[in-house]
């Protein structure tokens, strides 16, 4: 990490920031300030002046809020709210398919009586009997 800072001190990061989200988490950050980054005191409440990010560490639980006041979510949560999304799309697929299937088979069954009444309606006509005879 000392080598990771420093690299990024010595290209002239106008920022840097490390969270720490396992609890108790913590946060650490720094600012410019010449050609050196300069630790900030107090990172509870500290907004970035680049990004408008807002931290925020409470209960030992921290919280990254956007430009807009809106909390942003973590890479797990995003994972979690995607893999809901996937299963909800394919129980949607699905429930297309199994629909998309009954429809076929009542078109399948109702061409299946459809023949079977031209095949009777031949056979009464063999018989010599108007099947259309009312």
């Amino acid at each position: 990490m000392k080598k990771k800072f420093q690299f990024y001190e010595k290209h002239g990061a106008e920022e840097y920031y490390i969270i720490y989200p396992e609890f108790p988490a913590h946060l650490e950050g720094w600012l410019c300030r010449g050609d050196h980054l300069v630790e900030i005191e107090e990172m509870n409440g500290h907004v970035s002046p680049r990004l408008g990010f807002r931290f925020s560490l409470v209960k030992g639980q921290v919280a990254v809020f956007g430009p807009d006041g809106r909390q942003l979510r973590k890479p797990d949560e995003i994972a979690q709210e995607l893999a809901a999304e996937r299963t909800r799309a394919d129980r949607a697929a699905a429930d297309r398919d199994a629909e998309h299937a009954r429809a076929e088979e009542q078109m399948n069954r109702a061409e299946q009586e459809r023949e079977r009444a031209e095949r009777l309606a031949a056979k009464l006509r063999e018989l010599g009997l108007d099947p259309d005879a009312k």
